[in-house]
């Protein structure tokens, strides 16, 4: 919904508050932006936030000339990125008009309303034929008739439009709706005991109060869920008897149709496991999976034959509780594919800035998955869109599991309690399991000294300063954490075969 310029005032801004020092030559390459273009940009940023926020030189560029964010708001810049953003996309007509659309008692708006409060008339037609060009690919559309606009398509679609259209556009910053106080649903709404709402942060609490008030709206306008396929409504209700997460909820749905109320509930319910994923507590995520495992359901009998496929390529997953983990993951994100088909991909376009994957298509791990899904898909998903989707995640999964190990020797020798220092410290901060001190240097990933000439031409070394020790302390988190991303790239070329034993070294020596 935002215009070219301001997504590239934004993308600037982003990719500034992301790094902590820049160059306009990086910013231009990143951003395919031109130097002087990137330049100006910043200018108009800076200008925006100081008479917005009153935040002066936001971002300056140092000396070294390298463009930084002002280290008087570091503690703000996500925040002002944000209220950015939406003072942005309320400049926008397009963002106005759906808002309009969304914030209604009525499921249509009458086009004189939406001529005045949008200051336009001739310009309506044309607006609404733009917007839909956007809607599309969400299956979705704005129809008018009878001198009034609705907006149109699958209500389950339509639902988790809004929802992750306002949730990102307000991120918590403001209550999106005029029609329904935020006072008042906070007042209705409890859910199940699982959910302790004084738990979470006040921008998680407002996401669930705007899940709520979604729900209510499209009910009070009449605009009710219809029961999906056969397949889909079976899980959603077997999910819904195991853990129901509803709460108060239920009471809104009293008045309707056991029809109408069933699948309100039902779909409710899902939408909290999907985009409120932290508040499902672990053990709860791994009795589901393992209640999937022995579920004779077409969604978990994809999930059982696709893991057994996946430990011939991924060893390390096979065991019970992985698998149940595996099995609710695949579980409901077929559950969602099924629900919203190939848009499943397009969805994720509403978030600004875009979710993007880091991951290669020619990737050995990425194509065996792809190859085991593209086998196993049921015939009416096998598209190209939502086969990506599934890889894509299960991909995201497998790449948690490596067993990469980083073996460090530690070679103190100027200070008597130098390795023990050093030990204890990196014992502290890193996974006994994954980050490993030898005895050998010869065996080593990284050798950490404080003797030049210790140093071997094979192996990196660290010198570790002892006049700044505390510089020198956070130098070598960040170079081993950058060690073990390369050698964990490096290894995601094979198998992921488990580790032998007997190559483990022991977790912590004294020299």
């Amino acid at each position: 919904m935002l215009v070219d310029a301001k997504k590239k005032e934004l993308l600037v801004l982003y990719e500034i508050i992301q790094n902590d020092t820049c160059s306009l030559q990086d910013l231009s390459n990143k951003l395919v932006i031109p130097k002087r273009t990137v330049k100006d940009l910043i200018r108009k940023l800076n200008q925006a936030i100081s008479q917005l926020f009153e935040f002066h030189t936001f971002i300056y560029s140092n000396y070294k000339g390298e463009i930084q964010v002002n280290e008087h708001y570091e503690e703000t810049k996500m925040e002002v990125f944000y209220r950015l953003k939406l003072v942005f996309l309320r400049e926008s007509q397009r963002f106005n008009y759906l808002l309009l659309l969304m914030d209604s008692p009525d499921a249509s708006v009458a086009k004189e309303e939406l001529s005045q409060k949008l200051y336009i008339s001739s310009y309506l037609e044309k607006l609404t034929t733009r917007i839909n060009k956007d809607l599309k690919k969400f299956h979705l559309q704005i129809i008018s008739s009878n001198n009034c606009y609705t907006l149109s398509g699958d209500e389950r679609s339509i639902r988790i439009y809004l929802y992750i259209f306002l949730s990102d556009a307000f991120q918590g910053t403001e209550w999106p709706f005029a029609t329904i106080d935020l006072a008042a649903i906070k007042q209705e709404i409890t859910l199940s005991d699982a959910f302790q709402l004084s738990n979470h942060s006040e921008t998680e609490q407002k996401n669930i109060y705007l899940l709520y008030a979604v729900f209510k709206l499209r009910i009070k306008q009449f605009s009710f869920l219809e029961a999906s396929t056969s397949d889909i409504q079976k899980l959603l209700r077997r999910l819904f008897h195991t853990y129901d997460f509803s709460g108060s909820f239920k009471n809104m749905t009293m008045e309707l149709s056991e029809k109408h109320a069933e699948n309100e509930l039902l779909v409710f319910n899902f939408m909290i496991f999907c985009f409120f994923p932290n508040w499902i507590h672990v053990q709860q995520k791994l009795l589901i999976g393992k209640y999937f495992r022995q579920v004779d359901h077409p969604f978990c009998q994809f999930a059982q034959k696709l893991t057994i496929r996946l430990t011939k390529h991924f060893p390390t997953i096979e065991t019970t509780e992985k698998l149940a983990y595996y099995h609710y993951f695949i579980t409901l994100a077929l559950t969602l594919v099924s629900l919203l088909g190939d848009s499943i991909i397009e969805f994720h376009t509403l978030y600004f800035p875009v979710v993007t994957e880091s991951l290669s298509t020619d990737d050995v791990q990425f194509q065996s998955i792809l190859k085991e899904i593209s086998a196993l898909c049921p015939t009416r998903l096998r598209s190209a869109h939502v086969i990506h989707y599934l890889s894509s995640l299960i991909y995201q999964l497998v790449r948690s599991e490596t067993d990469t190990q980083l073996l460090i020797h530690l070679k103190m020798t100027k200070t008597l309690t130098g390795n023990y220092h050093l030990k204890n410290r990196l014992e502290k901060l890193f996974n006994h399991e994954t980050i490993l001190l030898t005895f050998s240097p010869e065996k080593a990933d990284l050798i950490v000294t404080d003797w030049f000439e210790a140093a071997q031409k094979t192996t990196p070394s660290f010198y570790w300063d002892l006049t700044n020790e505390e510089i020198s302390w956070q130098k070598l988190v960040l170079f081993i954490q950058t060690l073990y991303d390369k050698k964990t790239q490096l290894n995601s070329t094979q198998t992921l075969l488990p580790a032998a034993q007997n190559q483990k070294e022991a977790p912590a020596f004294i020299n």
